[in-house]
C-alpha cells in the first residue's frame, strides 16, 4: 500500500486526472487567454482612437487638396502659397456646407 501511495505522489496531480478533466482544464485556459487578448486589443483601440481618427482626417484632407495645390504650383507659385490656397478653399467649402445645412443663403460679395 505504501508503494502505491508513493507512486501516486511521483505521478503528480495532472497525471492522476482523467482525460476529460484535462481537456476541460486546457479548453478553459485557452478561452480565458483569448478573452484576455481581446480585452487588451479593445482597450488599446480605445486609447489610440483619437490619434487614429486625426491621422485619417489629415490623410483625406491632403488627398482632397492635392489637385488645388498642384494647380497653384503650375502657376509657378511657391509650395507654401499652394498649401495656403488649398486651405482657404477647404474653409470656403466648409462654410458653404454649413450655410446649406442651416438653410441660409450664401452672402454675396
Amino acid at each position: 500500500m505504501s508503494t502505491e501511495l508513493a507512486e501516486k505522489r511521483t505521478r503528480g496531480v495532472w497525471d492522476s486526472l482523467s482525460w476529460s478533466l484535462r481537456y476541460g482544464a486546457v479548453a478553459s485556459g485557452c478561452v480565458l487567454l483569448i478573452a484576455a487578448v481581446v480585452y487588451l486589443v479593445i482597450r488599446l483601440a480605445v486609447l489610440v482612437a483619437p490619434l487614429t481618427l486625426a491621422i485619417i482626417v489629415a490623410l483625406l484632407l491632403a488627398a482632397l487638396l492635392e489637385p488645388v495645390a498642384a494647380a497653384v504650383r503650375r502657376l509657378r507659385a511657391p509650395a507654401s502659397v499652394a498649401a495656403l490656397r488649398g486651405d482657404r478653399g477647404a474653409a470656403r467649402g466648409r462654410a458653404a456646407r454649413r450655410a446649406a445645412v442651416a438653410g441660409h443663403r450664401r452672402p454675396s460679395r
